[in-house]
């Protein structure tokens, strides 16, 4: 549904995220095609290295690259979800 009134610089609905080889490497061809690097590249606990960019049209956009934590800092265990899945009960209809 649109909105007449809708707010111009409103959140994106998504934000893409690209794996790529090297992150460093492609902000470079980033650049060069025309967009812009919002975040500079930081490693990430659970293991990735993440930059944020705009497109040419300022669509934003994570890179993001699988690394591997240094040695002397455990690996980060990911978040359980707080949604418990339904149980199987004899007393339930099918």
């Amino acid at each position: 549904m649109a909105k007449a009134d809708a707010e111009t610089e409103a959140a994106p609905r998504i934000l893409l995220s690209l794996d790529v080889d090297s992150v460093d490497e492609t902000l470079g061809r980033v650049k060069a095609l025309g967009g812009s690097v919002r975040s500079a590249p930081k490693d990430m606990p659970w293991g990735q290295r993440v930059a944020h960019i705009s497109d040419p049209d300022g669509n934003p956009a994570n890179l993001t690259q699988p690394i591997r934590p240094p040695a002397n800092q455990p690996r980060t265990a990911r978040p359980r979800s707080n949604v418990t899945p339904p149980r199987s009960d004899s007393r339930t209809c099918p």
